[in-house]
Parts: structure tokens; sequence; C-alpha cells
């Protein structure tokens, strides 16, 4: 395509912003609109001199130079329209489901970095400022996208010279997740080069523990898609790879141009067939001088329950229509490894609400033995628990538990097969039912439901 957009896209953005930049005057020989909007994007296109452009279009360079500073004004003004962060609790909901269908990570609002924009030298005594790491002069570009490439929040004003995290640091954003403006514990992904806080998880640099890599490999596959991001915007617009040869200030309005007719490309689905990825790498930036970790326990602990997450865990977001609470039954048979009943919450749970679960052992019709009976108590949180049910059984005692639940999360209970049929002392062996039973702090009674199984294999409980 040679103004990387189709046709339909063309007028769309024609009926968009034509009257803006349809020239008022009545002079013969005016450029109208629509030559006005194919002008920059050809440019933003090819990224080649305004003059070739010019005999393209047949205008003159002056022409050319006018029409692409003015259009490109326009369109940088329309930023709040088209690139914004998820404000609603609908749109970070679908956000968030978005990024868990990647590979399973909980409550990624954006995935974050920085880009390079190369430009000529600027000149002046500051020109120093924009040379970056690499040894060319540029533009560094912060950016924060969805799981659908979206760009949902820019910065675009930075010296190439300028370290990732000093712009992130210096961005509104920490305000605003310190504020829960997105939402409570929702997180942004970064690399290296960012420092861990509570609402930015980084990689582990030395994965020591299988649960590490776990987490490091849902981590990357994850945060890649800001690498997709700048690899399709540097794709649609090679004027950014190539490099600008414009004003700092009319570098800076390309740059925002560029990023919301991406975002007008993606909303429109309207896709280009090539296709490359972001050249440079996060793990080559090391973390700046003078900016430390914080709330590494948020990481561990996801790391920690990555292992339940990707392993062992079915996880699903969703929106919580009126109801009690859903429940679906695996029946065993000899090609199954695993018992499984899978429960919704579809009611909101609070701390200190009552989650009671019976174990009873099916001697006859007519006669049934109480063997388990313990109360777990819920706690407002989002670390992944489980527990081995069979201790729980063969102490015959109600041990008092602290468990997270959550809205809108499935909840699996599981007999994990373990790599030795031996049963646990005490259990023995027979058929069972498993009554689960939620109920508030008042006594509301929420959920009852009955599982029946043959116990042949040492249970094992897990929630979130």
């Amino acid at each position: 395509m040679r103004y990387r957009f189709s046709k339909p896209i063309v007028q769309n953005l024609l009926h968009m912003f034509g009257h803006l930049i349809e020239p008022k005057t009545k002079r013969n020989k005016r450029i109208d609109g629509l030559t006005q909007l194919l002008i920059t994007l050809r440019f933003y296109a090819t990224g080649t001199y305004q003059r070739v452009i010019g005999d393209h279009i047949n205008v003159n360079q002056s022409t050319a130079c006018r029409v692409i500073n003015r259009v490109t004004r326009h369109l940088a003004r329309q930023r709040p329209n088209f690139i914004n962060m998820p404000k609603n609790q609908d749109d970070i909901l679908q956000v968030c489901r978005g990024f868990y269908r990647i590979r399973g990570f909980p409550k990624v609002i954006g995935a974050i970095d920085c880009t390079h924009i190369k430009i000529q030298s600027p000149g002046g005594n500051n020109a120093e400022l924009y040379r970056n790491r690499k040894g060319f002069f540029s533009i560094n570009v912060q950016a924060i996208c969805d799981a659908t490439l979206k760009i949902r929040h820019i910065i675009s004003r930075w010296p190439g010279s300028v370290h990732d995290s000093t712009i992130f640091n210096d961005s509104p954003l920490i305000p605003e997740f310190e504020a829960d403006q997105y939402g409570a514990g929702t997180y942004l992904l970064g690399d290296s080069g960012y420092a861990c806080k509570k609402y930015l998880l980084t990689p582990f640099l030395n994965p020591r523990t299988p649960a590490e890599e776990r987490y490091n490999r849902s981590h990357v596959a994850t945060r890649n898609t800001i690498e997709r991001t700048f690899g399709v915007l540097k794709r649609r617009f090679p004027c950014l790879f190539l490099g600008l040869r414009n004003t700092v200030h009319v570098c800076l309005m390309i740059i925002v141009a560029c990023a919301v007719l991406h975002n007008i490309a993606i909303d429109s689905n309207d896709h280009l067939n090539e296709f490359f990825e972001d050249q440079g790498r996060a793990e080559d930036i090391p973390i700046a001088e003078g900016y430390r970790n914080e709330n590494t326990s948020i990481r561990t602990a996801l790391q920690n329950a990555y292992d339940v997450i990707q392993e062992r865990l079915e996880i699903e977001y969703y929106d919580p229509p009126l109801g009690n609470m859903s429940c679906r039954n695996y029946k065993h048979n000899r090609t199954t490894a695993a018992f499984i009943l899978t429960a919704l919450v579809q009611y909101d749970v609070t701390e200190g609400d009552i989650l009671t679960i019976t174990g009873y052992k099916w001697l006859s019709n007519r006669y049934r033995l109480d063997i388990l009976q313990f109360n777990m108590t819920v706690k407002d949180a989002i670390r992944f628990k489980y527990f081995d049910v069979d201790r729980m059984m063969h102490s015959c005692m109600k041990p008092p538990l602290e468990l997270p639940i959550i809205k809108g999360v499935k909840y699996t209970l599981r007999d994990w097969v373990p790599n030795s049929t031996k049963f646990p002392p005490g259990l023995p062996e027979g058929r069972w039912k498993m009554t689960v039973r939620l109920s508030t702090s008042y006594g509301k009674h929420v959920m009852t439901t009955n599982w029946y199984c043959a116990v042949k294999y040492k249970l094992k409980m897990e929630w979130k």
C-alpha cells in the first residue's frame, strides 16, 4: 500500500480530519484536504526527502513542507481522542483479559518500554544530549500498549541520552498508579531497565528456581507485545525507522501523529501484510544509577504463585451475572488422571466469609462416616495458595485457613495424581462424597455442591 492505509481508511481519515486541513481560501490551484492528507501519509510511508514527495504529488518542496507540518500538527492534537489509558472498570477488565490470554499473567494493564527514533543533529550547545548510548542522535519515546498492540500512553519529548527509567519516573503515570486510578493490584510489565515497583513488574535477572523461570517465560511472552507494537509502528511508518530530518519540535509532532494513525489502523482492523519487530533488546539496558528495585515481594509472590497459575489451576475472568455460584463436575474414569470440580464465584466475597468443606466416607447406603470437616476464612489477597487435603483428613481436625477468593475467578478442586499410589495413613479406599459449602460471615448461604468419586489416590486441594 503506497500510503500505508487502505482506501476506505484514507476516506475515513478525510472524514474525521478533513474539516481541519481543508483550505479556507478560494484561490486558484489551492491544495484540497485529500491531497494534503496524501502528501503527509506518503511522507510517513517513505521517510524520504520532501522534494521527492513534492515531485511525486507535483508540488514544490516548500509547499510539501508546510503541508506536512500543518497536517501533522492537527493529527498530533487528536492524541487525547485516540491515545488514552483505560479508565472505567469495563475497559480495565478487557485489557487484563487480553494480556491474560497470552500466557496467563494476571492483572496486567499494559506493557511499557522505550524506543529510539533517529533524528539529525539538532545543533547548538545541547546537541550532545540527543546522542544515545548507541552513538546516534535520537528521541527516546516511551509507550504503553495493550494486548491488541494499541498504544495506550506515549511520551515523546526526551533526548536520546535520557534513561528509560528516568522518563518513567518523571511521567504522570506514577501518581496515577499510586492512587489506584487503574484499579487496585494492576501492573505494568517492563524490562530489566526499570526498577521493580508494586505497579511495575520486571523479570528476574538470574532465575534460580523453576518457578522463577516460569515467571520469566510468562513475563517475556506477555511484555513482548510492546516490542511488536514498536515493530508494527515503524513498519507502517518507515520515517520513524529510517530517521527524521525535521526540527526537533516537528519530529515530536510526527511521532505522536504516527501513534494516532497507528491506533486508528488498529481500531479499523487495517493490518499490514509485512511486519518486523523492533531491533532493540531490553536486556542490554541496565537499571539507571539511583533507582533501586522496590516491592519485590509482589514479584516474588507472583513467581511463587505462577507454578499454580500455569501448571495446575484454571482461571477465567468474566462479567459476573446475577446468580449464586456455577459449578462443573468432571466424572472420573480410567483414562482420567484427576478429579476436577470447577466453580465460579459470582457474588462479592468479602474478608471474613467462611468456606466450609466437608468430606464423607460412604460405608453403605444407610450409613456414612463423617471423617473431615474444616473451615477456611476468606482473605482479600491476590496470592495463590494450595494445600494437601490428605493431611487434614488424617488429622480429623478443623484447622482454620486463610484463603483468597475473588469474584469472577474460576476455582478448581482437583484430585492430584502423585508419583506413587500409596495411600496416606488412615485414609481408607472407597466411595467418597465431597460437599463444598460457601457461606458469608453473616450466615448467608451462597453455594453447596456435592462431588462423588472413588478415592484411589491422595487428594490435593488447590484454590486461588
